[in-house]
C-alpha cells in the first residue's frame, strides 16, 4: 500500500513539473511576444504573459500586415515571423577515455535536450516533448547532451529526417 502511494506521489509531482514548466514557457513566450507587438507598435497591452483578448488581437492585426492569418496558437512559427529568437544552446558531446566514458558524464549541464521531429509531426507534439523531457531534466538531473529523433509515419519526411541526423553525426566527429 506504501509503495502505492509512493508511485502516486511521483506521478502527481511529476505532472506538476510538467504543467509548471509549460506555463513557464508559455509565459515567456506570451511576455516577449507581447513585449514585440508593443515595439512594432501593436498594442498588446502589458507585457505580464497572461494571454488575452488584447495580445491576441495585436497579433491577429500584426499578422494580417504579413499577409497571413493567427490559426489560435502562439507557437515557433509566429515567434519566428517576430523576429523572437527561439534559439537553445547546444551542448558537446562527451568524449571517451580509452574504453570508458569520460569524467564530463557526471557533470550536469545547462543544455534542454534537443528534439527533432520528421515533417509530419506538428509542433505541438514537438514542444510537448521538449516540456515532458525538460521536467525529467528538472527531476532527476540533465546529464545530456540528449537527442531527441521522432519519425511520423511520411516516408519523404522520415527520409529528410535521417539526412539531417546523418549529417549531425558526420559534423560531430
Amino acid at each position: 500500500m506504501i509503495s502505492k502511494i509512493n508511485q502516486l506521489i511521483s506521478v502527481t509531482t511529476l505532472i506538476t513539473i510538467i504543467f509548471m514548466s509549460s506555463l513557464v514557457d508559455a509565459s515567456e513566450s506570451i511576455r516577449a511576444t507581447q513585449k514585440k507587438l508593443n515595439e512594432l507598435g501593436f498594442n498588446a497591452g502589458t507585457a505580464d504573459g497572461i494571454w488575452g483578448n488584447t495580445t491576441e488581437s495585436a497579433l491577429s492585426k500584426y499578422l494580417s500586415t504579413k499577409g497571413l492569418k493567427f490559426d489560435g496558437a502562439l507557437d515557433a512559427n509566429e515567434l519566428k515571423i517576430l523576429g523572437i529568437s527561439t534559439n537553445r544552446c547546444i551542448a558537446k558531446p562527451h568524449n571517451r577515455t580509452g574504453s570508458r566514458l569520460a569524467a564530463t558524464w557526471r557533470q550536469e549541464i545547462s543544455c534542454p535536450a534537443e528534439v527533432f521531429v520528421a515533417s509530419d509531426i506538428g509542433n505541438g507534439t514537438k514542444a510537448k516533448i521538449e516540456i515532458t523531457l525538460g521536467a525529467v531534466a528538472a527531476e532527476w538531473g540533465n546529464y545530456g547532451p540528449v537527442e531527441y529523433w521522432v519519425m511520423g509515419s511520411d516516408k519523404a519526411a522520415a527520409e529528410e529526417l535521417i539526412k539531417k541526423y546523418c549529417l549531425r553525426r558526420a559534423k560531430n566527429k
